[in-house]
């Protein structure tokens, strides 16, 4: 199972955490494909990786006209740090 968030990246003051660069919203994809939960559901952000395997993914991540999800839910992706 996949997900996609479009956080933003520190500011050039360098806002860290635990030494490492938080990423921060508002998701640019609107919360509606950062949640594990949610995206499990959903037969498209479901991949069966065998070898060999595909190597060319595409989805198609509608934004435009979609209503956003405005509060995420427990797992969704809405920060990143990375330590």
């Amino acid at each position: 199972m996949v997900t996609f968030v479009a956080l933003h990246p520190p500011a050039k003051s360098g806002r860290r955490v635990m030494g490492g660069a938080l990423f921060s919203p508002p998701d640019e994809l609107k919360n509606l494909y950062n949640d594990p939960d949610q995206n499990v559901k959903d037969e498209k952000f479901n991949l069966d990786l065998q070898s060999p395997g595909k190597g060319d993914y595409e989805f198609d991540l509608a934004v435009a006209g979609m209503q956003p999800v405005e509060t995420p839910g427990p797992n969704a992706w809405t920060r990143i740090a990375f330590h």
